[in-house]
């Protein structure tokens, strides 16, 4: 007769368990890994991945970025311990993930903001967000943005009172008509005549987008490039890069507002310029948002020239959430006298 103890039973499953885990792990971690390790990036350590890298300060993990996306061009994958990361710059590589449902889940860097926006439309996932973003989509209805503009023009006086301005006087010069046509006064309908302010607004969110970069969650596995990118992992969507990508904009760091001009946007890939994102997840307030740098800026260039005492080339930027530089950037403003 055999006496099997309660121990050996234990043990036994035990061993069952890590057997099955184990079984698991290489079935399908190990493909993942073997994805993941197609896809090119920078030389990583033993367990520890890239983790050296990202203990630099945030101005050295800007440039260290721009280096990367250069030399791995147009994707690349980062390793901190067992955590992978894809950085993706092309916009067909953008399509395929903002164009859908699919991939809506935010990726973990989101997870620092909760506690302070909480379970908000930025963060939320699944029906939650659905419900959220139908709610609130009315509230930034054209009809209803109409209701603000006041405010925003007074704010925009108010500024320009406080401060001093120059841009470009073509800039001026239609402004000037713009208001001479409204008594001069700026409305809701003067915003919206104003054509080359706009196409210069949409050229220095391309050259300097606010958010640079965005992250998402791969739901399913998908086809970037020409590497099969895994479920489960961080993909970083690097919007500023694609805004610098000589391809799409010959001569990137030049400011050319003729960019934007119609038969120029015609023949440009769709997702090749994403201030506000793209897809179900876009900015809901883009329009408020455009809506409000005119208010804001129109009065300043009106009333004042603007001229540079830190000039772009000597601009240095940092890694965040949103576009920062390392130092204020200064400028001297000077009233502009009218008879």
């Amino acid at each position: 007769m055999v006496i099997i103890s309660i121990n050996m039973i234990v043990a036994l499953l035990l061993t069952c368990l890590c057997l099955a885990l184990l079984y698991h792990y290489i079935i399908h971690r190990g493909r993942d890994e073997q994805l993941i390790d197609r896809i090119p990036g920078p030389v990583t350590l033993p367990i520890l991945g890239n983790i050296q890298t990202w203990t630099a300060t945030p101005e050295k993990l800007w440039y260290k970025l721009r280096e990367w996306i250069s030399t791995y061009y147009p994707i690349f994958k980062i390793r901190i311990f067992t955590l992978h990361s894809v950085f993706i710059c092309n916009p067909d590589d953008m399509q395929k993930i903002l164009n859908t449902t699919k991939h809506n889940k935010k990726g973990y860097s989101y997870n620092i903001m909760k506690p302070w926006l909480g379970e908000g439309l930025v963060t939320s996932t699944g029906m939650k967000w659905q419900q959220r973003r139908k709610i609130l989509t009315p509230a930034f209805h054209f009809s209803i943005l109409k209701q603000f503009v006041e405010i925003l023009i007074e704010e925009g006086n108010r500024a320009a009172k406080s401060f001093k301005n120059n841009i470009q006087d073509r800039v001026r010069k239609e402004i000037s008509n713009v208001m001479q046509e409204n008594d001069g006064k700026l409305t809701m309908k003067a915003l919206q005549s104003m054509p080359y302010l706009e196409m210069c607004l949409k050229e220095s969110m391309r050259m300097y987008p606010s958010v640079p970069l965005i992250s998402r969650e791969c739901s399913e596995d998908v086809k970037l490039h020409s590497y099969l990118v895994p479920k489960g992992t961080t993909l970083h969507l690097l919007i500023y890069d694609l805004h610098h990508d000589p391809k799409i904009w010959p001569d990137p760091e030049v400011f050319n507002p003729d960019r934007f001009l119609l038969e120029n946007i015609r023949n440009r890939h769709h997702y090749s310029y994403l201030p506000f994102s793209a897809g179900p997840r876009n900015c809901i307030g883009q329009r408020f948002a455009l809506l409000e740098l005119k208010a804001l800026i129109a009065p300043l260039v009106y009333n004042f020239y603007l001229e540079p005492i830190d000039y772009l080339k000597d601009i240095r930027l940092k890694l965040d959430f949103v576009l920062r530089a390392v130092r204020p950037i200064r400028m001297k403003v000077i009233p502009i006298k009218r008879a």
